[in-house]
């Protein structure tokens, strides 16, 4: 079905909505492919981290008062990953302590991949690598 459906409509044409329903089925599939090709081409796949392993998590808002949200903290923690979820999702929790001595519930909470980084513990100077 090449022709334009307006022309049609214009000419008093007759219409079969199941080939115009079918030509908008098969544009609507063809337009997702695109857009999921373009957004795999920029895609980097998610850390895999392990029960235990200590992480950082982002923080989505930053409220500053009285100084600049660009020297604001990025991420908190250290959390620990308390079970590995389906679709790169990880129930993590706090370690108590951490965070401050007055903290004496556990928080826990579901975050993806892409909202946390590994904890980094770098080896003192008298350590051999």
């Amino acid at each position: 079905m090449s022709r334009n459906i307006f022309t049609m409509l214009e000419n008093d044409d007759l219409i079969d909505v199941r080939k115009v329903r079918q030509e908008v089925v098969e544009r609507l599939d063809k337009f997702q492919r695109r857009l999921k090709k373009n957004f795999d081409k920029r895609r980097k796949q998610a850390k895999i981290y392990q029960v235990g392993d200590l992480v950082l998590v982002h923080i989505s808002s930053v409220v500053a008062k009285d100084k600049s949200r660009k020297h604001c903290a990025k991420y908190k923690g250290p959390y620990y990953i308390v079970e590995c979820l389906e679709n790169d999702r990880y129930r993590i929790a706090d370690i108590l302590g951490a965070n401050g001595p007055s903290r004496t519930l556990e928080y826990q909470g579901v975050y993806a991949a892409e909202s946390i980084k590994p904890w980094v513990i770098f080896a003192s100077a008298t350590e051999e690598l």
